[in-house]
């Protein structure tokens, strides 16, 4: 963007006053567009969307809340950052509206200086956020013209080699890119935005601070999946062979559902093998991303049930068999078909705006699975949910320990007894 060119802010109120002043207020620094109903705002934010909403909620016709809802479900408008400005300060209609996507809440009275302060806040974000995504989008697509180019270059055998060296090199210089340019500035937001979070303000921008840094903790995720991606890629990543205990990762990833306020069913019979030599970290990234996807496309309430069993391969190792299973949106068949085909891709492009990420969680656990001798499958059905099966080859110790179960998590094996 230019240095003379403003972001736009687009005032949905049908108050003239309360327009006026916002106006004035804002007028020097952004394009200000208005409207008086939530229809004429639906209408021209179609065509020219702003960078930032200022919506107040009881208005003639449709209310904000509603105009929020219509907005968040179009995925050309759906990252379009909403403050709700209003006067209900009741507690229920704060929730609805960060429920439904809205990123603020200001009641009026409103402080103008504070005011200026969440306006701008919140238009630098988004460009934070544009710009990671497009430098992302720009460097994806540098990696599959590689991609493409290789598979080419494979039809003749005498530059095949070369072609080699150069998309290994050129995958390197992908990850150091990556690393730079997109990591160390994030960082810097997220260690500011810590420092500001732990000073004595107003408990309402402490509650924003906790909102920038989900937010950047979202995309330093989608960074550090980009970069594991790579690696595996490029042939960096070799499994570890240390001695681990399997109840230990069950208890971590309760913790994760615990936080999220979900439910955790296990279905793990008491004669596990408990203690086991492998890639400790790499197991649990594999149980946290499916965890990680359940979380993201649960519809309600969280529950999530976690099943494991065993077989015998050969003498001291066994095959584990881990079944996640939710309750969340589901996918239908023709969908499945994609999910471990494509990086980069989710079952549909409109989720990737409405629930985020860029799809290569899946396609990490299937190379980590198969680093492992196992395979990934699944299974779904649309508003029924998911389960994931994954199996896992690892060696035994025979002088086990006994499988102990979270404490607060229902243990459904010791139910069926």
């Amino acid at each position: 963007m230019s240095e003379t060119q403003k972001n736009s802010i687009f005032v949905v109120d049908d108050n003239d006053s309360n327009i006026d002043v916002l106006v004035e207020a804002l007028g020097d620094e952004f394009d200000i567009g208005v409207a008086l109903d939530g229809e004429t705002a639906l209408e021209d934010i179609k065509f020219h969307p702003p960078s930032l909403i200022l919506l107040d909620i009881m208005m003639p016709g449709i209310d904000g809340l509603e105009v929020c809802r219509r907005i968040k479900s179009n995925k050309a408008l759906c990252d379009i950052p909403i403050i709700f400005l209003t006067g209900k300060d009741d507690l229920k209609s704060k929730t609805l509206g960060f429920e439904l996507g809205a990123v603020d809440y200001i009641t009026k009275p409103f402080q103008l200086s504070e005011l200026k302060a969440r306006v701008r806040t919140h238009v630098e974000l988004k460009q934070y956020r544009d710009h990671i995504e497009s430098l992302v989008k720009e460097r994806t697509a540098e990696l599959e013209k590689a991609n493409a180019n290789l598979q080419e270059l494979l039809k003749n055998e005498r530059q095949l080699t070369q072609k080699a060296q150069a998309s290994t090199k050129a995958k390197s210089n992908f990850i150091n890119i990556v690393s730079h340019e997109l990591r160390t500035p994030l960082n810097a937001i997220i260690g500011m935005n810590d420092i500001i979070a732990a000073a004595d303000i107003d408990p309402e921008l402490k509650e924003y601070a906790g909102i920038i840094k989900k937010s950047s903790g979202q995309l330093l995720g989608i960074i550090n999946d980009i970069l594991e991606f790579s690696e595996i890629e490029t042939g960096k990543i070799t499994l570890s062979s240390e001695e681990f205990r399997l109840d230990k990762i069950i208890k971590d990833v309760s913790r994760i559902i615990a936080q999220k306020s979900g439910t955790l069913l296990l279905d793990i019979p008491p004669d596990i093998p408990n203690v086991l030599i492998g890639d400790e970290q790499r197991l649990k990234r594999i149980i946290t991303n499916l965890i990680d996807n359940a979380i993201k496309f649960s519809k309600d309430q969280l529950e999530v049930t976690i099943s494991i069993s065993h077989q015998f391969k050969s003498i001291g190792k066994t095959q584990l068999t881990i079944i996640i299973k939710d309750r969340g949106i589901g996918i239908c068949c023709e969908d499945m078909e994609k999910l471990f085909k494509e990086p980069f891709t989710q079952v549909e492009d409109a989720y990737t705006r409405c629930y985020g990420g860029l799809g290569l969680g899946l396609s990490i656990c299937k190379s980590l699975v198969s680093m492992m001798d196992g395979n990934i499958q699944v299974e779904s059905e649309p508003d029924q949910g998911t389960s994931f099966t994954f199996t896992a080859c690892l060696k035994m110790v025979y002088d086990n320990i006994p499988f102990e179960y979270p404490e607060g998590v229902t243990n459904m094996n010791k139910e069926q007894e």
